[in-house]
């Protein structure tokens, strides 16, 4: 946050995330997700602590040898996607947010592997 204040202030801050402007539509998420049932929560964040060093290690090279960047698993990308669908439908309605639904399509097409991860 401090990072994001020192570049490109903002007051835009919520309990998950705060905007960076230095591009349209940027959000930098410093929590991965809130459930707003305590146990499901304290659940989610267990998985997210657990799988949370596996994400620093997972580096992916950039285009044209500019360098490389973390990313998340497989496994905290599938349930943060899930999540953040399940939250749009509950709270918001769907509506225009149907880019979830796309995006959790294009990460299910690009999955290989078939192990399911239960959160509930």
């Amino acid at each position: 946050m401090k990072y994001v204040n020192k570049t490109f202030p903002t007051d835009e801050v919520n309990e998950l995330e705060i905007y960076y402007h230095c591009f349209p539509d940027v959000e930098i998420h410093y929590r991965p997700f809130i459930m707003h049932n305590p146990i499901k929560n304290q659940k989610l964040y267990k998985f997210f602590k657990e799988e949370g060093e596996r994400c620093f290690e997972n580096r992916i090279e950039l285009p044209n040898g500019i360098g490389s960047i973390s990313v998340l698993t497989l496994s905290v990308n599938l349930v943060h996607q899930m999540v953040h669908i399940s939250h749009h439908w509950y709270m918001e309605g769907i509506g225009l947010r149907l880019r979830q639904l796309m995006d959790y399509y294009f990460l299910l097409l690009n999955t290989n592997d078939c192990k399911i991860i239960f959160m509930a």
